[in-house]
């Protein structure tokens, strides 16, 4: 198994997803590349799954619940959309459910478990920046425009408001606990970024 390969198969879907880049390319460059971009990720992580399946540790009895839970609720509400005329696309419902247990299988491994926290991380810090940087500019994700008064909620990549602040929260607790610096001009650099008010 190439851990490169694998590496990219999970976690470039994830970070795509993270920093909300396909949204953005639908609503500024070309819906059409937005849905090849989607696609791309499910093959991503479908191939994914096929090369890690090796790789597959031993879960606890609760998460192999959880995962039969959700299955099952799954399997409920396809069933309730088949009852009302299937509204929605069948492969729009099966994109939560391959990311669900790409990342379920992927999380099994210690190694991999390490490896997506750091992950997650960045993309929290990154999109936390951004967030700043867009209210800096009074800029709008969602709207995709300036708006000419104060926002008065900062809506981040997502150009959700409540996301952002949750986003914000996770990056300032996972780059607290996660980023341990030995030297003193980085830990100063760590002070800054987490305590700095005009931040």
């Amino acid at each position: 198994m190439n851990k490169f390969i694998v590496s990219i198969c999970f976690y470039l879907p994830f970070i795509i997803s993270c920093l909300n880049i396909q949204a953005m390319v639908s609503k500024f460059i070309s819906y059409n590349l937005a849905q090849f971009i989607a696609y791309f990720n499910l093959v991503l992580i479908i191939i994914g799954i096929f090369l890690f399946r090796k790789n597959i540790k031993t879960l606890s009895s609760t998460n192999r619940l959880w995962f039969v839970f959700y299955i099952l609720y799954y399997s409920f509400g396809l069933l309730a959309s088949g009852i009302s005329g299937f509204q929605t696309s069948i492969i729009a419902t099966l994109v939560p459910v391959i990311y669900f247990t790409g990342f379920y299988f992927l999380l099994s491994n210690r190694e991999q478990f390490k490896i997506f926290f750091k992950v997650i991380t960045i993309c929290f810090v990154i999109s936390a920046f951004l967030t700043i940087i867009l209210i800096k500019f009074n800029f709008n994700i969602k709207s995709g425009g300036v708006y000419d008064w104060d926002l008065d909620r900062a809506g981040g990549v997502t150009g959700d408001a409540n996301a952002a602040a949750l986003t914000s929260i996770f990056a300032f607790i996972l780059f607290n606990q996660f980023y341990k610096p030995s030297k003193f001009t980085f830990r100063t650099i760590k002070n800054i970024i987490l305590f700095n008010p005009i931040l």
